[in-house]
């Protein structure tokens, strides 16, 4: 799956096309606007579509741990944190298991985000190399760009206006 790095990021393109498929089939199905928020999201980086499609998921089914758990990493990376938090909350409360099951399936193992590789050159103190693949992250639109302003394995590079740069290009924060 391109969530997790292992599938190219066209996937969630294709994941769009069939929850808007979905959505033309039934306008009721929560996950149909749940997963249309996911594509645009990770995706599309469309902060304000995603938002919509996932409170409207949230409205057609209070009770759909993914749609509180997706929301809630949209609100984080949008700085919304004490947001995110609840919604995190609220995924757990519905469905404990979901997000741990979540993160153990990892199917194919051919592609490695160019992101993972950014966030390893980082931890390693390797800051040219950690933004070299950041730009090999940027190009192939990697999903995990989305969560590059909040995600702390880049704190040491959010000083270099390099750094600085991929984050506004992916004009979250306006």
């Amino acid at each position: 799956m391109s969530w997790y790095g292992f599938e190219s990021p066209q996937a969630f393109v294709r994941s769009r096309q069939l929850a808007l498929k979905a959505i033309a089939l039934d306008d009721l199905l929560a996950e149909g606007h749940a997963s249309l928020g996911m594509g645009l999201f990770y995706s599309d980086w469309g902060k304000a579509g995603a938002e919509k499609e996932f409170l409207r998921a949230i409205q057609l089914d209070p009770n759909y741990a993914n749609a509180h758990h997706w929301y809630g990493e949209l609100l984080s990376v949008t700085g919304r944190h004490q947001e995110a938090i609840l919604q995190a909350k609220r995924a757990l409360e519905i469905e404990p298991l979901s997000l741990i099951y979540e993160l153990l399936k990892h199917p194919g193992e051919k592609y490695v985000s160019p992101y993972w590789m950014a966030q390893i050159a980082a931890d390693l103190g390797k800051k040219d190399e950690a933004l070299q693949w950041l730009e090999a992250a940027w190009a192939g639109r990697a999903v995990w760009m989305v969560m590059l302003s909040v995600d702390p394995a880049f704190d040491p590079l959010r000083s270099d206006p390099r750094f600085q740069s991929f984050v506004r290009r992916i004009h979250l924060l306006q």
